[in-house]
């Protein structure tokens, strides 16, 4: 029951995610052409 460790976690695994994806998208539209 940590919920105070949760919003920052989560907060940066959503932004490494969220860059992550963006970073996968590029390569499959670049090496998928």
């Amino acid at each position: 029951m940590s919920s105070w460790a949760v919003p920052e976690k989560s907060a940066a695994w959503s932004r490494t995610e969220f860059i992550v994806t963006g970073i996968l998208s590029i390569a499959l539209v670049v090496f998928g052409t």
